[in-house]
């Protein structure tokens, strides 16, 4: 079946002018567009899931407005779900980095504790993760039906948020024991002044063994 993709953007950060020339180019591909009302992360999510399950589509494509999303990324992320020998995958993120320092990864696997473990390393494909970020995602309406209302939301303790919405979202998909899946072949550069790309998590990685090396090497002179 061909999947029918409603492309849901989150209003809850200002769309700068180099990511809305991309969000107008995806738009131009004759793709169902969606934006929830402007609101806190969590409300946003929710919203565009329920506007996925009040219309016609199959699939949730949430893309946040701080990404420079490729312009064929519904093409990319829809591509595996023909996957006739092998379990069709209900929710696929891209893969995308962290907007601060140490810009690692936002695809995670479950420690024994039940924190979270970055990816440091990572095959050319479609992988499982336990958790992943939420900024360039398709999700299947069946995830929605499965998990009770609201899918997104914060976990909070004294007044300090302990996860944030995607993070409790994958908890909740992890429960239902819905597989998580990261095409490692899709990178979208996470927007601050510059581009957060893979080269500058693997530029800062670099330069923090260097300086822990100096250190290191200081010590032993000393």
């Amino acid at each position: 079946m061909t999947p029918n993709v409603l492309v849901g953007i989150p209003l809850e950060r200002n769309i700068s002018a180099i990511c809305f020339g991309h969000f107008l180019a995806i738009a131009k591909r004759g793709y169902n567009i969606a934006a929830g009302s402007y609101g806190p992360t969590h409300a946003a999510r929710n919203i565009l899931a329920q506007e996925l399950l009040k219309s016609d589509c199959t699939h949730l494509l949430m893309l946040d407005s701080d990404m420079l999303h490729p312009v064929d990324i519904v093409e990319r992320l829809t591509r595996w779900l023909d996957r006739p020998e092998q379990e069709q995958p209900e929710i696929i993120g891209a893969l995308y980095f962290r907007r601060g320092m140490p810009y690692d990864p936002c695809a995670y696997m479950f420690a024994e504790d039940g924190s979270l473990l970055s990816l440091a390393t990572w095959p050319q494909g479609l992988i499982k993760v336990d958790a992943i970020g939420t900024g360039a995602i398709l999700i299947a309406r069946s995830v929605f039906e499965k998990i009770a209302f609201p899918w997104f939301e914060y976990t909070y303790w004294n007044g300090r948020a302990l996860s944030s919405e995607d993070i409790v979202f994958c908890r909740k998909c992890h429960a239902a024991h819905i597989p998580i899946w990261c095409d490692t072949t899709t990178v979208v550069p996470h927007m601050t002044e510059a581009p957060i790309t893979k080269q500058v998590y693997h530029d800062f990685i670099a330069t923090a063994q260097t300086v822990d090396k100096q250190v290191e090497t200081d010590l032993i002179e000393r």
